[in-house]
């Protein structure tokens, strides 16, 4: 934290970019991450969910998990969700445990 800390004396804004959605998040988890970012003194922070995007291990093992009973929508798996068509596309969530 004394890096973020010297870059900001020095007139240099940090943006601290947090994911949230990790198998390793519990309840407590925002809770720290929030006092984190608060504590290193960043300009700038944003907290966003994880995204499983496809090509990466987190979006196979998504998909994997799914199983073959997924819904679909027009015949497009919903994790697949960006091959539905735009009128027909639902919000996707996925609560985590």
């Amino acid at each position: 934290m004394e890096q973020l800390r010297t870059f900001r004396r020095h007139g240099v804004h940090v943006l601290g970019s947090f994911i949230f959605g990790l198998p390793s998040d519990r309840p407590e988890t925002f809770e720290a991450t929030a006092a984190l970012a608060g504590r290193a003194g960043l300009a700038f922070a944003q907290f966003v969910m994880l995204t499983p995007f496809p090509g990466t291990v987190d979006f196979e093992r998504w998909e994997r998990d799914a199983g073959r009973d997924v819904a679909t929508v027009a015949g497009v798996p919903l994790t697949r969700h960006w091959l539905i068509p735009e009128d027909q596309r639902p919000k996707v969530y996925t609560p985590h445990p």
